[in-house]
């Protein structure tokens, strides 16, 4: 089977294929700036939601961060955030899910004195004073944080205190 094509069947073939490969750039550009556009709107969320924690207004950033995590469920900092706003807003189980999760996502963050802290923080006052502790110790090994440090040791004391008059 011998096919041939020859002058104005080959040019318009060429031109068909060019004006397909515009099309598709046009549609790939277009979905381009619109992924921009979300991305843009959701890193300002983020931004703002961690302005409002800065300035205490930690229930003001809770709801931000909720909807945010529809958007990026796996978003481990989304996780680490809401679960801090949680603890803040005293919702102590429910924020004990999103540590949690956050670590499911992250095991590293087991090495990250602030993520470690803040969960013993909330594990204290789930009174579960064992799995705070074991938090506080390990986030002490990694530390070079002055503030955290005084956190840490605050709070151990009050775990000891806490433990002895059992």
């Amino acid at each position: 089977m011998n096919f041939s094509v020859n002058g104005k069947t080959r040019n318009l073939v060429f031109f068909v294929l060019i004006c397909i490969g515009i099309v598709c750039l046009i549609v790939a550009s277009e979905i381009g700036q619109q992924q921009d556009a979300q991305y843009t709107n959701y890193y300002n969320l983020y931004q703002q939601a961690n302005g409002m924690i800065q300035q205490g207004k930690v229930a003001d950033a809770a709801p931000i961060f909720s909807s945010l995590l529809e958007s990026h469920p796996d978003s481990y900092m989304l996780m680490w955030q809401y679960a801090y706003c949680l603890t803040e807003e005293g919702k102590f189980s429910e924020a004990e899910h999103w540590y949690t999760a956050t670590r499911l996502e992250r095991p590293f963050i087991v090495n990250n004195p602030q993520y470690l802290y803040a969960a013993a923080l909330n594990y204290a006052n789930l009174r579960e004073l064992t799995t705070a502790k074991q938090y506080v110790l390990r986030a002490q090994t990694f530390n070079n944080d002055p503030t955290v440090a005084t956190g840490l040791t605050t709070l151990l004391n009050q775990i000891n205190a806490a433990t002895t008059k059992k």
